[in-house]
């Protein structure tokens, strides 16, 4: 993505690209290909293989146990649903408020969904732009890239999510999360 272009394909991508020049249209075309062909570096330094443009300036202990679960759940994404349904019991509360689309969904409901997208779709999330944590909460602003499974087209995109973690049981948990 080209800064400043409303962020990675969405459902307004192509009304955006019709107001670029020809110059135009192909940087962020390419960019959208770099972004789609980015390789994940083979480390078990997860602050390496998963990179945070703009990290938070928070360096205290608390941010940092914030920050490496949130990196632990982004890396057992990418290993798949088994891996990542293991995880989101660690790094989700059991009675979590997932907020998506207009509605609130469970922990459960989140897990059916991530394994129906894992079926269709081979998605892997790349890296970081931006990881805000301020007290309990942390915002994340990250890149994908998804494959379709059937077509094996690639496009990248972005999400962001709103985080809100409590102590629960000797460990932090996200309790709320919106999702964007």
């Amino acid at each position: 993505m080209v800064e400043g272009w409303a962020g990675t394909r969405g459902a307004d991508y192509g009304n955006l690209l019709r107001f670029l020049s020809g110059e135009e249209k192909q940087a962020q075309i390419r960019q959208m290909e770099k972004i789609a062909e980015t390789v994940i570096p083979d480390t078990k330094d997860l602050a390496l293989k998963y990179p945070v443009k703009n990290p938070t300036p928070d360096r205290s202990e608390h941010a940092q146990e914030i920050r490496t679960a949130i990196l632990r759940e982004f890396d057992a994404y990418n290993q798949g649903f088994a891996a990542w349904s293991e995880e989101a019991g660690r790094f989700f509360s059991p009675n979590l408020a997932f907020h998506a689309k207009g509605e609130a969904l469970s922990l459960e409901d989140i897990k059916a969904s991530v394994q129906q997208d894992m079926a269709e779709n081979k998605t892997r999330r790349l890296y970081f732009d931006s990881m805000l944590i301020s007290g309990s909460w942390a915002a994340v602003y990250f890149r994908t890239c998804r494959r379709d499974q059937k077509s094996g087209s690639k496009e990248a995109a972005d999400e962001m999510k709103f985080l809100h973690f409590e102590e629960a049981e000797g460990s932090l948990r996200v309790t709320e999360c919106w999702n964007r």
